[in-house]
């Protein structure tokens, strides 16, 4: 991951090994405590928000969308961060 400053986002680059690569582009809120990262090739997006709480619960939200015409579809989902146990 990297920032460019010229853009002011955060980057992100995936290489697979059926020789296909991902660029990702991510933005901060700090007031929301919000990362949110966006994917796009050609008409398709996916946008992914991970939001940090105060108390260790971390909200993430996905929404992929494959069209424009097509509704998008949504997974949301809470994590909490547990402490090890001994």
């Amino acid at each position: 991951m990297t920032y460019d400053e010229k853009k002011r986002v955060y980057r992100i680059w995936s290489f697979f090994s059926e020789g296909t690569a991902l660029e990702t582009e991510g933005t901060w809120a700090q007031e929301s405590r919000t990362m949110t990262w966006v994917y796009r090739s050609g008409q398709n997006e996916v946008t992914t928000t991970v939001q940090c709480e105060e108390d260790g619960i971390v909200k993430v939200k996905f929404v992929a969308t494959e069209r424009p015409e097509k509704n998008p579809g949504t997974v949301i989902g809470t994590f909490t961060l547990q402490k090890e146990q001994p």
